[in-house]
């Protein structure tokens, strides 16, 4: 071999060795990936021993390696260009084009990990459409933990951009290569890398049950690869048709309609007329947990535990979803959160959706819908509107003073604005709340009840700053005129982790209040616990019921006050399928196929959930 061949065999040598490291590359930011996730979420991994927590590194090197070989093809190309074009230019333009894909890939770590806490599920599409508001964003965050996110980007890429044009970019565009060569590293390249990237020569593609080995969700999830669990999402939408099938769909059919089944009971009227003014207050983030008469902590919630004593308390009611966008279309419409969707998002959906606003506007009711934030967050102003809503009021209708919330206006003045304008509306009303102090980054505009020392003391100021401007609500609310002929219906958007820190895949962290509270509330009834089991969407059958309003369209909503009615719950989100009824709960893993609740539990309840999650998102498809 003459030396000539040997330099241009050299240099192909170089190419294949380049792309290597590269690979490694990869690999490594990944390894450091895993590393600030646990970090940063500490609190979700300090009970676990470390013997098993930390063989997560070697159980996510396949995904690992398989996202690192993605990832890799876009440089595969780049060092392709650089054989073919021999010219300056190409490696300015691999050194931009690797300060992007860089940056990205960064973000989106960060981002997983940021949002990991509080959701306590992976970076998936839905969170991505959030990246629309990045003013709500920033909101969620406090001014310290976002300069420090800043902060650890800015030098997190800066340390890692210096790698890549130290030692990955191709330093010499002189090099001479034989056609050979070329083409050997024009197909034995890729085939290599979609090998790897596919994991391996089995049958089934690699997939994110190969990172799953702990008992614990949080390691497992550690242990995936974010940017691949992304890239799946995103792929995977295309298959909506047929996600969630777990049996034939006549079986489906007749489970459902089995479990929405109601005997023979006579159903009680709890209210003492026939059209009463309705508000609900919707309180964003408000756990079980921060109420004693739910079982949870004393002292954070006195005005809610005083109303209960006070009112019509059910006490085994169950968030569907866990976010704000998810818990309204469930009160207002009846229909249960999905997995890995959010309705509200697809305009031409919701418009097929019934509503309570259209229905009791239909019967004379004037409504309206207050917010301290902004109303287009996540579509809501979009599917208010049209559900015919003759009153919205947002962020736009307070002073400069009065937005001293990350997110708009505190509670006090949106809930002072509500009673305001109501003292002039014509009756019967049906008016909506919606809260948000009670929302990150938990700041309060006064002097905090709890010494707030970490998150879950932050949580019960806010939750406590609530209830107080609750409080100071119903004292001027008993002073209207209209007062005596209204019913309060207070109920959660959604549950959360906190104070507790509970598991968010379990059905501890979907427990919530909804409480009927007035003097449209018969006197016996005063004081009353309703122990069914349900959903937020049961919301609006069992309201309905009570104005003698057919709830036909809400096939998903079941009467809570009906006796006949089966006891269950749904939730769910992109790790599980949640179900509790009387007799067991279950939270079943879509990847490992099993039930994490670490529980018995009977199979007709495993098979009611199936049917009933497929026969949802068989629903929101057909819209």
């Amino acid at each position: 071999m003459t030396k000539d061949n040997s330099l241009k065999l050299i240099n192909i040598l170089r190419s294949f060795l380049q792309l290597f490291y590269i690979v490694l590359f990869w690999m490594f930011f990944f390894f450091i990936q895993k590393i600030l996730f646990i970090s940063y979420n500490f609190v979700l991994f300090s009970n676990i021993p470390w013997v098993e927590s930390t063989p997560l590194f070697f159980h996510g090197l396949r995904l690992d390696l398989a996202t690192a070989c993605y990832l890799s093809i876009i440089s595969y190309f780049i060092i392709l260009i650089q054989l073919l074009i021999k010219h300056p230019i190409i490696k300015q333009i691999a050194t931009y084009f690797s300060f992007f894909v860089l940056l990205i890939v960064l973000l989106l770590c960060l981002g997983n990990t940021l949002l990991y806490k509080e959701w306590q599920s992976l970076l998936n599409k839905r969170a991505l459409s959030f990246l629309l508001y990045p003013k709500e964003i920033i909101a969620s965050l406090k001014f310290s933990y976002l300069l420090l996110s800043l902060l650890l980007i800015s030098a997190m890429h800066y340390f890692f951009f210096q790698i890549w044009q130290k030692y990955l970019i191709q330093q010499d565009q002189t090099q001479k290569t034989t056609l050979l060569s070329k083409l050997v590293f024009i197909f034995i390249s890729p085939i290599l890398l979609g090998i790897a990237a596919r994991g391996g020569f089995q049958l089934i593609p690699i997939n994110e049950s190969s990172a799953y080995f702990s008992t614990s969700t949080a390691v497992n999830h550690a242990a995936v690869n974010p940017i691949w669990y992304l890239g799946n999402n995103i792929w995977s939408q295309v298959e909506n048709d047929t996600k969630y099938q777990y049996m034939q769909q006549k079986i489906a059919e007749q489970l459902v309609t089995k479990l929405f089944k109601t005997g023979t009971d006579s159903i009680p009227q709890i209210i003492n007329t026939q059209q009463p003014n309705i508000i609900f207050l919707i309180l964003e983030s408000h756990t079980a947990d921060v109420m004693a008469s739910l079982g949870g902590e004393k002292g954070v919630c006195p005005t809610l535990d005083s109303l209960a004593s006070e009112g019509l308390l059910f006490t085994q009611i169950y968030g569907s979803g866990m976010r704000t966008d998810q818990g309204l279309v469930s009160i207002l419409s009846g229909f249960p959160a999905q997995p890995d969707q959010s309705i509200i998002k697809y305009t031409s959906k919701v418009s097929k959706l019934p509503s309570l606003y259209k229905d009791l506007s239909a019967k004379g009711y004037h409504s309206s819908f207050y917010y301290g934030g902004e109303i287009e967050f996540a579509n809501i102003g979009a599917y208010l509107r049209q559900a015919g809503i003759e009153k919205i009021s947002d962020i736009e209708d307070y002073s400069t003073e009065q937005l001293n919330s990350k997110w708009g206006a505190h509670d006090e003045f949106v809930l002072s604005k509500q009673l305001s304008d109501l003292s002039h509306e014509q009756q019967p009303f049906f008016s909506v709340v919606l809260t948000l102090t009670n929302h990150e980054p938990f700041e309060v505009p006064n002097h905090p009840k709890f010494e707030a020392k970490d998150e879950a003391n932050r949580f019960r100021n806010t939750a406590a700053y609530t209830d107080k401007c609750l409080k100071n609500y119903f004292q001027n609310a008993a002073k209207q005129n209209w007062y005596n002929n209204t019913l309060f219906v207070l109920v959660a958007d959604h549950g959360h982790r906190l104070p507790q820190n509970n598991d968010m895949n379990l059905a501890k962290a979907k427990h919530i209040p909804l409480l009927f509270f007035g003097n449209a509330l018969k006197s016996n009834y005063v004081g009353y616990r309703c122990t069914k089991i349900g959903n937020q969407n049961d919301l609006a059958a069992t309201l309905l019921c009570q104005l003698n309003l057919t709830s036909d369209r809400y096939v998903w909503s079941k009467n809570l006050l009906n006796s006949g009615t089966n006891d269950f719950a749904y939730y769910s989100n992109e790790t599980v399928l949640g179900w509790i009824s009387k007799s067991d709960s279950i939270a079943y893993s879509y990847v490992e196929k099993k039930n994490i609740a670490n529980n018995r539990f009977s199979k007709i309840n495993e098979l009611n959930a199936k049917a009933y999650l497929q026969q949802v998102y068989a629903a929101f498809n057909s819209f």
